[in-house]
């Protein structure tokens, strides 16, 4: 692929199709696709509004990562994990490390990733401004039958005497 000059559009191949699809499932952004092609960024957005099969494998390669690796990673996140941690343990007299550890350090879960998580899964549960209930839904109607009957007359262990005012 050669470098853009100013000027007409490079020419579009549909070998692009795989190369591009392949490379955003595996993480890059349009920078890095449109310098590893080798074209203007107005030639990258032309090509997806002219080609639709070249638009879907850049949408493949994204959704696949996004599905994937990156769901992955705020499971992870949000669920806790453990790491691999290499560590040098001994030092001789001079200070020069001698010994490698290499152990397993947990990450605990990640608080903000849980509430991401969450308030996307089971919006109606988590979510901080919960949906508004819909208009056209009928109000709730609740009946209480009480067995025993209510009197009108407080306990007099309820009752709180004001400070310099008599009772009867």
């Amino acid at each position: 692929m050669t470098k853009a000059t100013a000027g007409r559009p490079t020419e579009y191949d549909q070998k692009f199709n795989s190369l591009v699809e392949g490379m955003f499932r595996g993480g890059v952004t349009d920078n890095e696709v449109i310098k590893a092609l080798g074209v203007a960024r107005s030639t990258f957005y032309l090509w997806k509004q002219e080609h639709e099969e070249f638009a879907a494998a850049v949408r493949a390669g994204k959704d696949a990562f996004d599905n994937g690796r990156m769901e992955e990673s705020l499971k992870s996140k949000a669920a806790g994990f453990y790491v691999l941690e290499e560590v040098m343990t001994e030092e001789d007299a001079e200070g020069k490390l001698l010994k490698k550890v290499t152990r397993r350090k947990q990450m605990p879960p990640d608080t903000a990733a849980l509430k991401y998580w969450l308030g996307n899964r089971q919006p109606g549960r988590w979510r901080e401004q919960p949906e508004e209930v819909p208009a056209e839904r009928e109000p709730l109607e609740i009946h209480v039958t009480v067995s025993k009957p209510v009197s009108d007359e407080v306990p007099e262990e309820y009752l709180i005497e004001d400070e310099g005012q008599e009772t009867d």
